[in-house]
């Protein structure tokens, strides 16, 4: 298609006359063929009329065949009803070959195939009633039906055949003859007329050919030039059809473009060198009215852009002296942040030193009660022993209790016992008085056992008072050392999570030390931007400097 669009108009008509021809030669042939192809319609016509009339003469012969195969069955009944059976067969078939004659004889308007198949039905109806009789032994009046109506019936058919035969070769022959002359007048006809269509678009195309392509290449020319920016061209050609119009308003666009390029370009000088005061000289027509539009906005537009500019670069230069300034304080806040900083971290070095110092007074102090309190339970356990062997004591004392009273009643019974020996012994007289010494003595000795025995209860009375009071004492003491045992393992419990807080502390205080590094790296960081930003600031005042002398050179 590319090359086809870069060619010239001489060689897009020459290529168009020759796409005719073709299409021309396209056209004839299609033609030809499309004769040929009707004259082999036409000859399959005829075929198919030769094999309708050979069917029409074969059913005439099939006719007579049956009529005969009656006729011979009636004069010999022998097998009558194999016979009988295999003509309803026939008669069956033939029927059906009957009925497609008729659909095949429809194409033809002239032929009416309906007479001859009613007539075969009425002779398929005689045939029939003959069967019937001859196949009851009625073979006289079979006979009869034979002569008087068989026969005449199928001289009608016969005759009818004969008809639609004739009338089927004739009107074949005559829509033939008719087909071929006419297809021959149109091949005839239709190869003079493409070739006169063919004559006369070539002399035609040539001639406007020659008068268009001339004043064409004179516009290609100027065209060309324009194209390359060349507007001190003309075009000579004039006339009063569309190709004349198209020069002359050629030759309009040619020298109004070019006053608008001028003008156009004189103001471009303007807005360059700075004066923006200049307006266009002339009317600028149509859609170059957008473009007046946009020198006067151009103008205006740079103009208020100019008068921004300076107001901006003043303020520019002022928010740049500010920002100079709050940037050197910035950095002297920083520098003493850093400063802030570096004191911040020895102090928590010096906590975080403080802080390993309490734990291990935490460790020591954990350890000394963990000890205490196994010694305190050691001290219980001791405390124990001492109150079973107390109360072991007191059992003893409670028995040597019970057995000085038993000692006490025997020295009471003995104290008795030598009262009432004494008693015998001054009855005897003198011959008693030696027993008396002895029951005296032995009263005595008796009284002093009670006394002893008195003395050695209250003793033990005041030995159990002092068992059960020391017993009472060592159960309080008991009491308290398993108060003091609950309190150490409370006090070792608050000692081990003062430990592991103090842990904690520790490692809090290590991340505080790493956050504070890094803050004191950013800070440091924000020092160097800071002095960065001072460095922008100088540099910015300066360019704004630089740019308010540049915007004064504008003219507005």
């Amino acid at each position: 298609m590319n090359t086809i669009k870069n060619l010239s108009v001489w060689k897009k008509w020459i290529l168009s006359n020759g796409l005719i021809a073709i299409i021309s030669l396209i056209i004839i042939w299609s033609l030809i063929w499309g004769l040929d192809v009707a004259k082999v319609h036409v000859e399959d016509f005829i075929h198919n009329s030769y094999q309708l009339e050979n069917e029409i003469r074969e059913q005439a012969s099939q006719v007579l065949l049956i009529a005969k195969d009656i006729r011979d069955l009636q004069i010999n009944p022998t097998d009558t009803q194999s016979k009988i059976s295999q003509l309803s067969v026939d008669i069956s078939d033939f029927t059906e070959r009957v009925i497609q004659l008729e659909k095949d004889l429809k194409s033809y308007d002239n032929i009416n195939a309906n007479v001859y198949k009613e007539q075969i039905e009425d002779w398929f109806i005689i045939g029939g009633n003959i069967l019937n009789l001859i196949s009851a032994d009625k073979l006289d009046e079979s006979e009869e039906l034979i002569i008087n109506s068989c026969t005449p019936a199928v001289a009608e058919v016969i005759k009818l055949a004969d008809e639609l035969t004739n009338k089927l070769s004739t009107t074949a022959q005559t829509d033939i003859e008719s087909t071929i002359d006419m297809t021959v007048a149109i091949r005839y006809s239709a190869i003079i007329i493409v070739i006169l269509v063919n004559v006369i678009t070539i002399i035609i195309a040539r001639v406007l050919g020659n008068s268009i392509v001339s004043p064409l290449k004179q516009i290609q020319s100027t065209i060309s030039e324009l194209e390359k920016s060349n507007y001190d061209v003309w075009i000579d050609y004039t006339s009063s059809d569309e190709l004349g119009a198209v020069a002359n308003n050629l030759r309009n666009m040619i020298k109004n473009t070019a006053n608008l390029l001028n003008d156009v370009s004189d103001n471009l000088e303007s807005i360059a060198n700075g004066d923006l005061t200049n307006k266009p000289k002339i009317t600028y027509p149509g859609i170059f009215n957008v473009m007046e539009s946009s020198i006067n906005k151009i103008n205006l537009q740079m103009g208020t852009v100019i008068k921004q500019i300076q107001y901006s670069t003043k303020e520019l230069n002022i928010n740049a002296t500010q920002i100079l300034n709050d940037a050197e304080l910035i950095s002297r806040k920083v520098e003493e942040q850093e400063q802030i900083i570096s004191d911040f971290i020895n102090a928590t070095d010096k906590i975080t030193e403080n802080t390993n110092n309490n734990v291990l007074h935490v460790e020591k102090t954990s350890k000394a009660s963990i000890e205490t309190k196994v010694k305190v339970e050691y001290s219980s356990k001791m405390m124990e022993s001492m109150l079973i062997s107390m109360k072991d004591i007191s059992a003893s004392s409670n028995n040597v209790s019970q057995i000085t009273k038993i000692i006490q009643d025997i020295a009471s019974q003995t104290n008795l016992l030598a009262l009432n020996a004494a008693i015998e012994a001054a009855r005897a007289g003198e011959s008693g008085k030696g027993f008396a010494v002895v029951a005296n003595e032995i009263r005595d000795l008796a009284t002093k056992s009670s006394e002893t025995v008195s003395q050695i209860d209250e003793v033990i009375k005041h030995s159990l008072h002092s068992v059960q009071k020391g017993e009472t004492n060592a159960q309080e003491t008991a009491k308290v050392l398993e108060e003091i045992t609950t309190s150490m393992d409370e006090s070792t419990k608050l000692t081990q999570e003062q430990q592991e807080n103090t842990n904690v502390q520790k490692k809090l205080l290590g991340n505080l030390i790493k956050q504070t590094d890094v803050l004191k790296s950013a800070i440091a960081d924000n020092a160097e931007i800071f002095k960065n930003t001072a460095t922008v600031g100088r540099g910015l005042a300066s360019q704004s400097e630089q740019l308010d002398e540049q915007v004064e050179k504008f003219k507005i």
